[in-house]
């Protein structure tokens, strides 16, 4: 047998095996694979059929054996789709149910390689290439070449110690170095570079040489849970307790604001305006840091206002510039014991008032802003104070013992809320600001205060509190705990005993 014959048998012999080792493993695909994945078959079965398709051309057209091309692209044809199911199979397979997860791009990408590598190796050996005198000249041409991309091999070598270490995947939020232009959310982790997304919805493309020098702050690791502060100022005349005081509970209910740790403020420094502080909070998604953090800034302001704490502001120093400037000052409330008086007249639950009990009550209340998403009160907090929508919306919402939310009313101005609490001394349901809103607080001392002056109309507002108790009962906004006539009649001999009817 002369050599060209024995050359072709021994490649018929080989492409034999591999084409049936070819079909098996990719039948063994379809059945192994999930679904989601076996659309990642469709390579090796179109090399498969591009291999068949060669084969059937290459015999019908001529009379003798295939050509040495015709040989040398079924070959390759044939063990480019064995390369690609057996990777299929094998890494992203086998691997992966004993890793439990996916394989890093980058790793894939090298085994990938490695597989195509050694299936060319072995059917250059078949079809009778020397390689010994190949390696010979690849290692004259891998000397040139790792002289010329030594910058490029150095990413790679670089993003593989990066992912034995891994110290972040795709999805996590991470900042290099000490810029905070290289923050950013990771979407891809390849053999050369990282690629981020930032907040600007931009992408920055880091080379994996430039993370392996720097240091790596990962914002989601060991928890989801990072901290972050903003700065604020006050004035002198008001002492840090006041100010500690006037933010107490101010992000309570904000999204993506964490419980615990609970937000704290510091006092940072004394400047020549004003006392610098730092609201320190957690957040538990780091891709809503700047909504979050405006959303922070906002219920500062509020709270401030609320306090009757006005934000400093430098001077203006050029002379002819601050005759020229009006200087701005935060807007206060215009709402005085007349306007107060005025609303309180327009709400049944005082309109029997005397006028001038409701002046009274308009010179001891007092009108507060709430932003828009703010609580006013939280359910299962104490409070006993009776609050009345003097502008805006607010929603009133309960949480029931599963955790489920429901949507009580919408009240608008010279609507009344929180007359349950003064029976309780606990609210009984959440009233959040729809829209920017201002409420009239009448605390109970207040509200006791006024009627202390005329004892005669204790009983009538007793009953009123009553009949509004039982209407909020078969309307659902109050607990089961506080239905049923035994528990009305004891409600109302509480009643009697807070405001000491005659």
């Amino acid at each position: 047998m002369s050599n060209t014959a024995t050359l072709l048998f021994q490649v018929a012999s080989l492409q034999g095996a591999a084409f049936v080792c070819t079909v098996a493993m990719l039948l063994l695909g379809l059945v192994l694979l999930p679904r989601r994945e076996r659309g990642a078959l469709k390579a090796p079965v179109l090399l498969l059929v591009a291999h068949i398709l060669v084969a059937l051309l290459s015999f019908s057209v001529g009379h003798g054996p295939p050509s040495r091309g015709a040989m040398i692209a079924m070959v390759v044809l044939l063990f480019a789709a064995l390369a690609r199911v057996s990777f299929l199979l094998v890494v992203d397979w086998l691997f992966g149910r004993v890793l439990r997860k996916r394989l890093p791009k980058i790793f894939r990408d090298i085994f990938q390689a490695v597989v195509f590598l050694a299936m060319a190796m072995l059917a250059l050996h078949e079809l009778g290439f020397k390689l010994s005198s190949l390696l010979t000249t690849s290692a004259v041409l891998t000397a040139v070449l790792g002289l010329s991309l030594q910058e490029t091999l150095g990413n790679v070598f670089a993003g593989l110690a990066v992912q034995a270490e891994h110290p972040f995947e795709v999805g996590d939020w991470v900042q290099f170095g000490e810029s905070q232009a290289l923050i950013g959310q990771v979407v891809e982790i390849n053999w050369r570079a990282t690629k981020l997304r930032t907040h600007a919805r931009n992408e920055i493309i880091v080379p994996n040489g430039t993370i392996a020098r720097s240091t790596i702050q990962n914002f989601g690791r060991p928890e989801p849970v990072t901290r972050d502060t903003v700065d604020f100022l006050a004035p002198y005349e008001m002492t840090p307790n006041q100010v500690e005081h006037a933010l107490q509970g101010c992000l309570g209910q904000l999204p993506g604001v964490a419980e615990t740790p609970a937000p704290q403020v510091w006092t940072e420094g004394f400047s020549n305006i004003g006392i610098s502080y730092q609201l320190v909070y957690f957040i538990t998604d780091y891709s809503a840091r700047k909504s979050i953090e405006s959303r922070v800034r906002n219920r500062i302001w509020y709270a401030l206002e609320r306090a009757g704490i006005s934000i400093p502001y430098a001077p203006i120093r050029d002379p002819a510039l601050a005759r020229a400037v009006t200087p701005f000052c935060a807007p206060r409330l215009a709402w005085n014991r007349e306007s107060i008086a005025a609303l309180l007249e327009r709400v049944e639950f005082f309109d029997s008032l005397p006028e001038a009990i409701r002046w009274r009550l308009g010179e001891l209340a007092c009108a507060e802003r709430y932003g828009r998403d703010e609580p006013i009160v939280v359910q299962g907090n104490v409070g006993s104070d009776l609050l009345v929508v003097a502008t805006g919306e607010v929603s009133v919402i309960t949480v029931d013992a599963a955790g489920d939310q429901r949507s009580l009313a919408r009240l608008g101005p010279s609507s009344l809320f929180g007359e349950l609490s003064l029976i309780t001394g606990t609210r009984s349901a959440t009233v959040i600001a729809s829209v920017e809103s201002i409420v009239v607080r009448v605390s109970h001392d207040v509200f006791r205060q006024a009627l202390d002056e005329v004892p005669s109309l204790s009983k009538s507002i007793l009953t009123l509190l009553t009949e509004r108790c039982e209407r909020l009962a078969r309307n659902g906004e109050v607990s089961d705990a506080t239905e049923g006539a035994s528990v009305r009649q004891a409600f109302f001999g509480r009643l009697l005993r807070l405001f000491s009817a005659t």
